[in-house]
């Protein structure tokens, strides 16, 4: 458990639930808004087991917490045992928030949203095809929210095609195996990647041939805590733009933060969110 600052005896406390959680970075993302709004709360992470999705909604419920962050391996797994959806985290198959309506304990999803905050901030576009690597919550998030968004096209891939296939037709998407040839092929005209896929995929990852991607394309790699993400110097050497998942990471925090407290940060919280995100 991490503390981000002092508490009361009024203190809301929110959380991120997940496993492994050390080397998060929301704590200080939503201490950071906390502060500048000048709300009286903590935000804490919890390392649960993996099978322990019920207990973890049960604890949210028993403790009292004022919301919380779902990470892996619990965004799927949580969803039975949430009172209700909204229509992006039902979209998405997964939820990466958890906040109360009234008794109710709901589920959303910021990571869609948030990916597309990032892109427009990269003044990047998806009003050409996209292509998702993995299949997992996060994957399924930003595939339907580039599909909901109006992305002509969204090809998901992943090495277990079949759970890709699941991912695309839930979706009404492209699936393909996550190979150099099955990348190859996706592509063809691509106006961004979007790599969701875990760190012990990497080595693969860096395997996929970028010289596929026309200049301009640009490839985002959600995994903001890897110091040299795959294919970052390659995407440089090919005119192919490169963002770190620090800004969805961002983004999708300030659209939880907004849900949990009905605000809006304004530009000097953005500021103070945003070095907390990098490390600075």
């Amino acid at each position: 458990m991490t503390p981000t600052g002092g508490t009361t005896g009024q203190s809301d406390t929110y959380a991120l639930i997940g496993h492994p959680v050390a080397r998060s970075r929301s704590p200080g993302l939503h201490g950071a808004l906390f502060a500048a709004a000048g709300i009286d709360a903590v935000y804490v992470c919890f390392d649960v087991a993996p099978e322990a999705a019920g207990a973890a909604v049960s604890a949210v419920r028993t403790l009292g917490l004022a919301g919380a962050n779902l990470t892996v391996p619990f965004k799927e797994s949580v969803l039975p045992h949430l009172d209700g959806l909204t229509e992006a985290a039902r979209a998405a198959g997964s939820a990466n928030t958890v906040f109360w309506r009234g008794q109710r304990l709901i589920g959303d999803n910021t990571d869609g949203v948030g990916l597309l905050d990032a892109v427009r901030e990269a003044r990047g576009h998806w009003d050409g095809p996209a292509v998702v690597l993995g299949a997992g919550g996060s994957a399924r998030a930003v595939a339907s929210a580039l599909h909901a968004a109006g992305c002509p096209e969204v090809t998901v891939l992943n090495r277990t095609v079949q759970r890709a296939e699941r991912v695309a037709a839930s979706i009404g998407c492209v699936a393909g195996p996550l190979s150099r040839e099955g990348f190859r092929r996706a592509a063809d005209g691509a106006a961004i990647v979007v790599n969701c896929t875990a760190g012990a995929a990497a080595p693969l990852i860096g395997e996929l041939p970028v010289s596929a991607l026309g200049p301009g394309t640009l490839w985002v790699d959600t995994n903001y805590w890897m110091e040299r993400p795959p294919q970052r110097d390659a995407c440089g050497a090919v005119g192919v733009r490169f963002l770190t998942g620090h800004s969805m990471l961002l983004h999708q925090g300030v659209r939880a933060w907004t849900r949990w407290t009905g605000k809006v940060p304004g530009p000097e919280a953005l500021q103070a969110a945003r070095a907390a995100v990098e490390g600075r």
